[in-house]
C-alpha cells in the first residue's frame, strides 16, 4: 500500500526495488513506500495462479466519447503555448511528469534507460540543477537560480531555474516542480536615440556592470548553495561516519564474539572428535563383543532368550528356535504369543515367578522329540544391579541323560553282580571312616548303620588291627594289595578276598581307600579240603599269571614238598626267580627251554623233570606239568595252572 512501511532483517535488502521506497532508518532498515509505488511492479514477474485464464466475449456497449468543453480546450492550449517547460521529480530526483518541450535542457544518457534528472540534465545544467534541488529539499522552500547558462547545439542561453517543493495535496508531498524560463535581465530606463557616443558607451558599460553584478550575485548564490550543500553533505558524511564507526565497533564486537564462538566451536569440535573417536572405539568393541557372543552361542549350541520386564522378546540365539518356535519377526513381541516345544512346562508362569522372587529357577526339561535340556531362568541384571527383565537359557544335556541312563543300568548290573558274587564295595577316608558302602552283607545290617564308623566299631580288636595295618600300608604306599583276610562275625570265621587300592583326586593326591571284599568262605573251605587231598597225595598245586603278580597262588602241599611253609616262601611275584635259584645247575637250561617254549605257544603243555634243593639241603627229583588257562590271539600264555609231584630216580 502507498505510504506503507517495510521492515527488513540484517541479511535482507531492497535489491532492484530501491526506487519504490524511501529510507526512514538506514541502520534498522526501515523504509516507506513512495508516491509512485505500484504493487504490480513487484509482482510483474510472477505467473498467474491458474494456468488458464477465463475469457469473456466483448460486450456490444457503445463507448462514451470524451468531449472537451471549449473552456477546457482553451485553457489547455494556453498552457501549451504560454507556460514554460517544467518537470515533476520525486525525492530521489526521478522524473515522474514532463510538461512542454524540455529538449534544450534534458537529453537521454547513453546506456540503460534512466529517468534520473541528474543524468538527464545537460552537462552545463547539472551543477546548478543539483544544487537547487538539494537546497529546495533541505529548506522546503522554493529556490530560484537566475542567469543560468545552458548550451544547446553550440548556442548558449541564459535561463531562470525555479525549484518549488510541492506540499499540497498531502499525497504529493515530497515531489518538486522544476521550471525552465528564459532569463530576461532587468534594464535601467529606456533606450534613447544614439546621439551621444559617450553616453552610449556609458550605457553599455553600466549594462555590462549590471550583468556582471547579476552574474556575480548568481555565482555567490550558487557558491553559497554549494557550501550549504557541502556542509549538509559533510554533516551527512559525519553522521554516516559515526554510523560506520558504530557499525565498525559492532562488527569488531561481533567479530570478537565470532572469534570466541569459533574458538568455542573448535574446542567443541575437538571434544566431539574425541567423543566420536571414543564412540567409534566403543562401537568397534561392541561389535567385537557381539561377534564373540554370537560365535560363542553358536559354538556351545546354547539356546538363550532375553525378555524385558513386560516379557517382550528382546533377543534370542539360533539354538533357542529348537525349544521355542521363534522367527526374526518375533522381536519386540510378547513371549506369551510363542509356542513352546517342552513337555509340561509353563515358561511364562515361571518367568513371572522369577521376576517376583528374583530367584533363579533351574530344571531339567524334555523336548517333545525326547531330547533333554537343562533350563535356567534367572533375572536379567545390569552392571548396576538393576533388574531389566528375564534371561532363559537352554543347554542340551541329552548325551548326559543317555550316559546317566547307561550308568544307572551299569550300576544296577554291578549291584546285581555284586549280589551274585557276594562282594562288598566300600570307600574309606584317610582316617579309615566308612563313607560309602554297596551291597553290604546282611550280617552287618543296613549300609547306613556303618557309615562314619571305623573297623574297631565293627570287628574284634585283633581283626580290626589286622585290617587297619593292611589298609594303612595301601594309603601310605599308594600301591594296590590283594589279601585274604579272616574275620570273626557273630562267632563265625568268614574269609574275604580283599582287593584294596588308594583313592586319588584330580591332582593325584590320595584322599582315601576303595576296596572290593568278596566272601570266599565256601571257596576257602573247598580249597582247604582240596589242599588236604593234595597234601595226602604229596602233590603241589599252583596258579599264576605271566609274568607273575599278586594273584599267584601256591598250595601249602607245594611248599611242603620242598620242606617249607607258605609263610616262608618269597613274595608271589618273586617265586619264579626263587624256583630257578633252587634248581640244580645241570637242569636249569632244560627247565628254562621247556618253560619258554610253553609260554611262547610252541607247545601245548609244559612238562619237565628236574632236581630242586630241599630245605634240608638235599637234592630231590620232582615232576612238573602245566597247562594254559588263557592265551592271547598270538597263542602266548597269559595265565597257567600246574602240579608238582615227588619222584624217585
Amino acid at each position: 500500500s502507498k505510504h506503507g512501511f517495510l521492515f527488513l532483517g540484517n541479511s535482507e535488502s531492497l535489491g532492484d526495488f530501491s526506487h519504490l521506497f524511501d529510507v526512514i532508518d538506514k541502520k534498522w532498515k526501515i523504509f516507506r513506500a513512495t508516491e509512485n509505488f505500484i504493487a504490480n511492479d513487484l509482482i510483474a514477474n510472477f505467473t498467474a495462479m491458474s494456468p488458464k485464464t477465463k475469457t469473456f466475449a466483448p460486450l456490444d456497449i457503445p463507448i462514451k466519447q470524451n468531449i472537451l468543453h471549449p473552456r477546457e480546450a482553451v485553457e489547455r492550449m494556453m498552457l501549451d503555448l504560454h507556460t514554460p517547460p517544467a518537470l515533476v521529480v520525486n525525492e530521489r530526483g526521478e522524473v515522474i511528469y514532463i510538461h512542454g518541450r524540455t529538449g534544450k535542457y534534458l537529453e537521454l544518457a547513453p546506456g540503460e534507460a534512466n529517468f534520473d534528472i541528474f543524468r538527464l540534465a545537460r552537462q552545463s545544467l547539472r551543477i546548478p540543477l543539483t544544487s537547487a534541488i538539494r537546497r529546495a529539499q533541505a529548506k522546503k522552500q522554493p529556490v530560484v537560480y537566475e542567469n543560468v547558462s545552458v548550451e544547446f547545439n553550440g548556442d548558449e542561453e541564459k535561463i531562470k531555474l525555479t525549484i518549488t517543493p510541492i506540499s499540497k495535496p498531502a499525497s504529493m508531498t515530497g515531489l518538486m516542480l522544476i521550471v525552465f524560463e528564459p532569463y530576461h535581465p532587468q534594464t535601467v530606463g529606456s533606450y534613447a536615440p544614439a546621439v551621444d557616443t559617450d553616453k552610449d558607451v556609458l550605457d553599455t558599460r553600466d549594462q555590462r556592470i549590471t550583468e556582471l553584478s547579476q552574474e556575480l550575485a548568481a555565482t555567490k548564490q550558487y557558491l553559497q548553495s554549494t557550501i550549504e550543500e557541502l556542509e549538509t553533505s559533510n554533516e551527512e558524511l559525519t553522521a554516516t561516519n559515526e554510523e560506520l564507526q558504530s557499525s565498525n565497533e559492532e562488527l569488531q564486537s561481533t567479530n570478537e564474539e565470532l572469534q570466541t564462538a569459533k574458538e568455542e566451536l573448535q574446542s567443541i569440535n575437538e571434544e566431539l572428535v574425541t567423543v566420536n573417536t571414543e564412540l567409534e572405539a566403543k562401537i568397534d568393541e561392541l561389535s567385537v563383543v557381539n561377534d564373540d557372543m554370537h560365535n560363542l552361542f553358536i559354538g556351545v549350541n546354547l539356546g538363550a532368550i532375553l525378555l524385558d520386564l513386560d516379557l517382550y522378546i528382546r533377543r534370542f540365539t539360533p539354538a533357542a528356535k529348537q525349544v521355542v518356535n521363534l522367527i526374526d519377526a518375533d522381536l519386540n513381541r510378547p513371549f506369551s504369543h510363542t509356542v513352546c516345544n517342552l513337555l509340561d512346562v509353563d515358561l511364562v508362569a515361571l518367568c513371572v515367578t522369577v521376576l517376583d522372587t528374583l530367584e533363579t529357577h533351574v530344571q531339567d526339561v524334555q523336548h517333545k522329540n525326547g531330547e533333554w535340556y537343562w533350563m535356567q531362568i534367572r533375572p536379567y541384571r545390569t552392571t548396576g544391579n538393576q533388574i531389566r527383565g528375564v534371561t532363559l537359557t537352554f543347554t542340551s544335556i541329552d548325551r548326559i541323560k543317555q550316559v546317566e541312563k547307561q550308568l544307572r543300568q551299569r550300576d544296577n548290573d554291578l549291584r546285581h553282580i555284586l549280589r551274585i558274587s557276594d562282594t562288598v564295595l566300600f570307600e574309606q577316608d584317610l582316617n579309615l571312616r566308612y563313607v560309602n558302602v554297596i551291597n553290604l552283607s546282611p550280617e552287618f545290617g543296613e549300609a547306613e548303620t556303618i557309615l562314619g564308623k571305623h573297623d574297631n566299631d565293627l570287628f574284634s580288636p585283633e581283626d580290626a588291627a589286622t585290617l587297619t595295618k593292611i589298609k594303612d600300608s595301601v594309603i601310605q604306599s599308594g600301591k594296590t594289595r590283594n589279601e585274604v583276610v579272616n574275620v570273626t562275625i557273630n562267632g563265625n570265621t568268614t574269609h574275604y578276598q580283599m582287593f584294596m587300592e588308594a583313592q586319588k583326586d584330580d591332582q593325584d593326591k590320595i584322599t582315601g581307600l576303595i576296596c572290593a571284599a568278596t566272601n570266599i568262605t565256601t571257596l576257602q573251605n573247598t580249597l582247604n579240603y582240596f589242599n588236604y587231598v593234595l597234601d595226602m597225595m604229596h602233590v603241589g598245586f599252583y596258579v599264576h599269571s605271566v609274568p607273575l603278580d599278586d594273584t599267584t597262588y601256591h598250595s601249602p602241599s607245594w611248599a611242603a614238598l620242598l620242606g617249607y611253609d607258605l609263610a616262608e616262601l618269597p613274595a608271589p611275584n618273586e617265586r619264579l626267580t626263587w624256583v630257578y635259584a633252587q634248581t640244580h645247575p645241570d637242569d636249569i637250561k632244560a627247565l628254562g627251554q621247556a618253560y619258554n617254549d610253553f609260554i611262547e605257544g610252541n607247545s601245548e603243555t609244559y612238562q619237565v623233570e628236574c632236581r630242586l634243593k630241599h630245605k634240608s639241603g638235599e637234592w630231590i627229583w620232582v615232576s612238573g606239568k602245566s597247562e594254559a588257562l588263557v592265551r592271547d590271539p598270538q597263542g602266548r600264555v597269559l595265565r597257567l595252572m600246574g602240579t608238582m609231584t615227588l619222584i624217585e630216580k
